[in-house]
């Protein structure tokens, strides 16, 4: 009423304590003041309200350019830092462009993205009940995206601005101190590389070996093995940082102190060569610390 719409244009988006009732009076008491604050300004305001244990606002845009000086733009926020597991888990994510672009397209371009973005991103491999993505499209700018070159642009554009949100999420991951890319190249399938990636990243022991700058590289082949994907594990190969330390069954000679450092770095490549394909993906993680188990050990107390 306060907006002047219908309530099948209000979309709503929560998150919180699993099985504890929001209490929509207070929402609906706060409700005139937030409308009276509305603004087509640029204000960090909404970002910071979505935020709970998160450490930092996490926004992103881009603006584009197509044929014939045409251009539009894309903006989005997220929210999470906690229980964030594929299939996206707990955080929400608002996306706005001023292109116009139907529903239909909207929806295939959207979910492309998300599959590239966050649901390729994992902090605890935990999953939520409250998980949300919006993309909404005013059409401001008067640039229609239909033909195929366009909406190809559009989705990769799209995809770009969300993988950046996905990156600050485990960036900013509960009682994260480092971040971990996941490589894993030559799959027979991109299925196959995302669920190796994630074997890994979900695994207790390599991530706490990651918070200890432990170069425990075994731990990643092991996780590795525990995934569903079949293989040839004589022709895996393991690269920590530019050092190869495992390759077709045998473990290499290596510099120790070069290892150590590379465990040691904030941002950690890890590249996993299963050598039978032709697909890659890459999934993004963080370390396990003390600082998780305290948070998650306190929540509601």
């Amino acid at each position: 009423k306060s907006l002047g719409i219908k309530p099948i244009e209000v979309l709503v988006a929560s998150t919180g304590v699993i099985g504890k009732q929001l209490d929509y009076h207070k929402i609906e008491r706060a409700v005139p003041k937030l409308v009276e604050r509305l603004t087509v300004d640029y204000d960090e305001t909404f970002v910071r309200g979505t935020m709970t244990t998160d450490k930092f606002p996490k926004m992103c845009a881009t603006e584009v350019g197509l044929s014939r000086g045409r251009h539009f733009r894309i903006g989005a926020s997220a929210k999470g830092a906690g229980m964030i597991h594929p299939n996206m888990a707990t955080m929400l994510s608002f996306v706005t462009t001023d292109a116009i672009l139907s529903s239909a397209d909207a929806q295939v371009i959207l979910t492309n993205a998300v599959s590239n973005s966050f649901n390729l991103i994992s902090v605890d491999g935990d999953t939520s009940t409250n998980d949300t993505v919006f993309l909404l499209a005013n059409g401001a700018s008067g640039t229609e995206v239909k033909s195929y070159e366009d909406l190809k642009k559009f989705e990769e554009a799209l995809t770009n601005v969300l993988r950046e949100l996905a990156k600050m999420i485990v960036k900013d991951g509960e009682g994260a101190t480092k971040v971990v890319h996941l490589k894993v190249q030559h799959a027979r399938s991109f299925e196959d590389a995302v669920a190796v990636g994630k074997a890994v990243a979900v695994s207790p022991l390599v991530k706490t070996a990651v918070f200890g700058g432990d170069p425990n590289w075994g731990r990643i082949l092991s996780a590795v093995g525990n995934s569903s994907v079949n293989f040839d594990h004589t022709k895996v190969s393991l690269k920590i940082g530019d050092l190869v330390v495992f390759d077709k069954n045998e473990p290499l000679k290596y510099n120790p102190r070069k290892l150590r450092k590379a465990f040691s770095s904030q941002d950690i490549d890890v590249t996993i060569d299963l050598a039978i394909g032709k697909h890659s993906a890459e999934v993004i993680t963080c370390d396990l610390s003390y600082e998780y188990v305290k948070i998650n050990g306190e929540y509601t107390t």
